[in-house]
């Protein structure tokens, strides 16, 4: 069967319901529609590695979007024609892929490492890699490079350069060697102090992402930034897929990147938005299975339960954190994943119905314990040269990490006492909150989850766009805006924030502030 490959559309063809809106490409003010572009039509943005040529638009503008059907291959292939100039972009942006990991994949270490990760991918998920093959020969991207791209989470904490040394053939030329060996803290956020990208390239750093979660008898809703390096701004996208299992899904979708590792929803009225868990280089499971081939099978599950199936597979290779949605069933489910196994899962509501997992071990049991999650609780030791803050400080912070609609919460959420309690609200940034697993990270998700503490707990969908669009703390704040290239200006940039809308069945993506109230998109779920 031929790929449907389409240009901009309305959204009343693509969404699982009728949706709110009517226009997929439209004017901010009127939202009426714009005469549909040749999937063929070339970028008006320089391809040049540079990334100072990314422009700015001071107008958020709305996503484009393509409905594909066919063969795995056929759909990859229809997504790589149409967004094939900003596959290209994003590829040229990505100095790390050229500099580092297709250097290192052509080495015989390098390449028997990506082999390993291929083999274990390919074999679990022929679907999706077809799809990816599809995609590079679309774009006329070389399809190595696109899977160093998916599986930069993975594949990048090998890299010699992140690790302070050197392969016998592959010199480490980094001249940010020994700050990331022994921090890997360095990314700046607005205002922040800047230290090398490669650690946010990486996914070994902690500002990708931030999102509340809210669920009483008034209100069910979820709330999320999607933030990423500034190179991404203009390079994303949405996909509504027919998938081979008979699942059609809508998702936020990365230029060169399966389907999604940011946010999305299905017709089986399934909701999911993700944030990054970067790993200690220790954490990460050398030929297991990547974060995007899991994200992508995420967006077929037809329930709750099928969901934390697919994400809390042992094979994965690093970890990630899920917001699971039902909204058939009004259901919000919060899972921290991590290698070999490893998961938290917290069900927010008066009654859950999943039983709470503080600490599923699986085969690392011996290195993750109880004596070790106390000691990562008060001190750095056996923190693998992680920057952290220690003593009472890193002991405050996680008392009281979760947002609780309670004044008395219990202190540490994933417990079978919060099972028992409930839990009614969540901010959950990019560090492990009930696992307590070591990571290589930055001050970020701590600062942005004291702003959320600060804030308060949500009772309403306005209070959840309030705490995403905050900007109180200047040096790593909830909502991320500016040019890079302006003096202290941010590598990381909030792209998109989200609201869905349970009770609604709505999810609405805004451009800008979301407290500012500019829809670019709504979709019926």
């Amino acid at each position: 069967m031929a790929p449907t490959v389409a240009g901009p559309m309305t959204l009343s063809q693509v969404g699982v319901r009728p949706p709110v809106a009517s226009a997929a490409i439209s004017s901010p003010s009127s939202k009426s529609a714009v005469p549909a572009t040749s999937a063929r039509t070339t970028s008006a943005r320089s391809t040049s590695a540079n990334v100072c040529a990314v422009s700015v638009s001071a107008i958020p503008k709305p996503l484009e979007w393509l409905e594909v059907s066919g063969s795995p291959f056929e759909r990859g292939c229809a997504i790589g024609v149409r967004f094939g100039d900003k596959i290209r972009d994003r590829v040229a942006k990505a100095p790390f892929l050229h500099d580092d990991m297709v250097p290192f994949a052509r080495t015989g270490e390098g390449a028997w490492l990506l082999e390993m990760f291929s083999e274990s991918n390919k074999a679990l998920y022929p679907e999706y890699w077809e799809e990816l093959r599809g995609m590079a020969a679309g774009s006329c991207v070389p399809f190595d490079e696109l899977l160093l791209l998916n599986l930069r989470k993975e594949f990048g904490p090998f890299l010699p350069s992140l690790n302070g040394h050197a392969t016998s053939d592959t010199p480490a030329t980094s001249a940010v060697l020994p700050e990331l060996a022994l921090s890997a803290t360095g990314v700046k956020a607005a205002g922040g102090a800047a230290t090398s990208d490669r650690a946010l390239q990486y996914g070994m750093a902690s500002d990708d992402c931030s999102d509340v979660l809210l669920l009483t008898d008034d209100v069910a809703a979820v709330g999320h930034n999607e933030d990423a390096d500034y190179s991404i701004v203009d390079n994303t996208f949405l996909v509504h897929m027919h998938s081979d299992s008979g699942v059609t899904f809508t998702a936020y979708t990365y230029a060169g990147e399966l389907p999604s590792v940011a946010f999305g929803f299905n017709d089986a009225r399934m909701g999911f938005s993700m944030d990054a868990l970067p790993p200690a280089p220790s954490e990460v499971g050398k030929g297991g299975i990547g974060r995007n081939f899991v994200a992508r099978s995420l967006m077929e599950a037809r329930c709750i339960e099928d969901a934390v199936q697919r994400v809390t597979d042992p094979a994965v290779a690093v970890g990630h954190h899920y917001v699971l949605m039902d909204f058939a069933r009004r259901r919000i489910v919060s899972v921290e994943t991590a290698s070999n196994g490893r998961h938290s899962i917290l069900e927010l509501g008066p009654s859950p119905k999943l039983g709470s997992q503080a600490d599923s071990r699986g085969e690392k049991g011996g290195e993750g314990g109880e004596e070790e999650r106390e000691v990562l609780g008060v001190s750095q030791k056996m923190m693998n040269g992680m920057s952290v803050r220690e003593g009472e400080e890193v002991e405050d912070e996680r008392k009281e990490r979760r947002v609780s609609g309670s004044e008395k919460g219990p202190a540490a959420a994933g417990t079978a006492a919060a099972a028992a309690e409930g839990t009614a609200s969540l901010f959950h940034a990019n560090a492990y909150t009930r696992l307590h697993l070591p990571q290589r990270m930055g001050p970020s998700a701590h600062r942005r989850e004291a702003t959320a503490r600060r804030l308060g707990a949500p009772t309403t969908t306005q209070d959840i766009l309030e705490i995403l669009s905050n900007s109180d703390d200047k040096e790593y704040p909830i909502f991320n805006e500016g040019n890079p290239f302006e003096a202290g200006g941010p590598v990381i940039h909030t792209l998109h924030s989200t609201l869905f809308n349970l009770d609604a069945g709505k999810l609405s993506i805004f451009g800008g502030r979301s407290t500012d109230g500019n829809v670019l998109h709504e979709f019926g779920i």
